[in-house]
């Protein structure tokens, strides 16, 4: 997704597009680092209500500046393309596999409207798909290629203190005293890059923003969290958040209460909005790929010009700006 981008909220009906901005720590309610699998979480309604992604990402009640460590943004590309193809697998497949059964009708008009019947149902699931749980996957990779958030990456020092804890089979990346763990041993390094670049960038924030909140949320509570308790940080890792006045969590929901408690947690109906906007005379044709690309939410102001942008091929070109 390599357009041209501008700091404006154009609104699209019931939606925003909100692209991507400079962090600015100075006028920050919070920083939240998130964890890869609280990326992900938050796409998905069957984890997260519609209202905690646009605290985050859209409605702009709270002035947070997000934190990806370095490791998390090379996870979250490969589960990207890992959603698609699982939706792909249990949606699209059995569909398509579903146009072999034309060969069974007897006249050449039952086969046509059976066909057309399934095409459709095709044509609208993807697109069900890229504007609900697809779209919240482009808001994040757009902060997240367009440095709207802070990447930090693991120190040679903290890399150092990672070997040490590897050589000595440290809970709770690299070893495992839980009763109920089937193996003892374990090498979660990625884990420990997430955890000690999270504590870099605490440090450095501290030096300027004393007093600023600093939230560290993953719903991976294998790796972080005590084996008695796991709303609780492992104690073989407090005293490292400590240090710098990091809270552990993994409740999403409870941190942004707290910091916004009079939040009216409305909850969008998705499928409903979605449903008014995925009509044919929204979309036009990429006459690059001939791929689908929707005239409002598709688009995004650059340089005084509305431009269209296919994420099939990465084509963009300009568009009269839609009114209806």
């Amino acid at each position: 997704m390599k357009n041209n981008t501008s700091n404006k909220i154009i609104p699209t009906e019931k939606f925003e597009v909100m692209l991507p901005q400079k962090p600015d720590l100075k006028k920050s309610d919070a920083l939240l680092v998130l964890d890869t699998n609280m990326l992900i979480y938050l796409c998905e309604p069957k984890y997260y209500d519609s209202w905690v992604f646009d605290t985050i990402f859209t409605n702009k009640r709270l002035n947070l500046v997000l934190a990806i460590p370095e490791v998390s943004v090379r996870e979250w590309d490969l589960l990207l393309h890992k959603r698609y193809i699982s939706f792909k697998d249990r949606i699209l497949d059995p569909l398509e596999s579903a146009l072999l059964i034309q060969s069974y009708f007897r006249t050449s008009e039952e086969k046509i409207i059976f066909e057309d019947s399934i095409n459709k149902l095709i044509k609208y699931r993807k697109r069900e798909y890229q504007y609900t749980t697809g779209r919240k996957f482009r808001i994040i990779d757009e902060l997240i290629n367009y440095a709207g958030i802070i990447r930090p990456s693991v120190t040679e020092t903290s890399k150092c203190l990672i070997a040490d804890m590897a050589l000595n089979k440290e809970e709770p990346f690299f070893c495992d005293t839980n009763p109920k763990a089937v193996k003892r041993e374990k090498f979660e390094i990625d884990d420990a890059y997430i955890f000690f670049s999270t504590v870099e960038l605490a440090k450095e924030v501290r030096e300027s923003f004393p007093d600023l909140k600093i939230y560290f949320v993953s719903n991976n509570t294998k790796e972080f969290s005590k084996y008695s308790d796991s709303s609780q940080l492992h104690e073989n890792l407090e005293p490292f958040f400590q240090k710098y006045n990091i809270t552990f969590s993994n409740n999403l929901e409870s941190v942004l209460s707290k910091l916004d408690p009079d939040n009216p947690r409305e909850i969008r109906d998705e499928m409903e909005e979605v449903s008014v906007i995925l009509h044919d005379d929204q979309f036009v044709t990429c006459e690059k790929c001939n791929g689908e690309v929707h005239i409002k939410l598709d688009g995004k102001w650059a340089f005084g010009q509305w431009y269209l942008t296919c994420y099939d091929c990465l084509n963009s070109w300009k568009f009269p700006y839609p009114c209806i």
